[in-house]
């Protein structure tokens, strides 16, 4: 469910990003860390878009033009039962779809306004 967009010239930084966002989502956006990868490698940050402890979007540049979308979950504890091993993240992971997929919509139909 990823998708990359290119951006205009304007909003080519995470702080860029994240005001318009903030100004067009009802949900919470702010730039952290990407903690989705290993920090200690990557100091690597990203805009994430939070409607609550199981639904979010991060965004993050992939190179100066393009930014990527990405579906996750921002609760941390939540998180180990998306991504650990056995029979229950994909269960999780089946009951999260339906509500990543509609703020995955949301937050792409925002992109189509500063698509370049």
């Amino acid at each position: 469910m990823n998708t990359t967009f290119k951006v205009k010239e304007q909003y080519k930084t995470l702080d860029d990003l994240e005001k318009y966002l903030g100004s067009k989502s009802k949900y919470e956006c702010k730039k952290m860390f990407n903690s989705w990868r290993d920090i200690s490698i990557t100091k690597e940050y990203c805009v994430l878009v939070k409607k609550s402890a199981l639904y979010g979007i991060k965004v993050n540049f992939v190179d100066d033009n393009h930014v990527m979308l990405e579906p996750v979950v921002p609760g941390v504890y939540l998180r180990s039962f998306v991504t650990g091993r056995g029979f229950i993240p994909p269960i999780v992971r089946a009951l999260l779809a339906k509500g990543q997929r509609q703020l995955f919509n949301e937050v792409s139909k925002y992109f189509a306004e500063i698509y370049n």
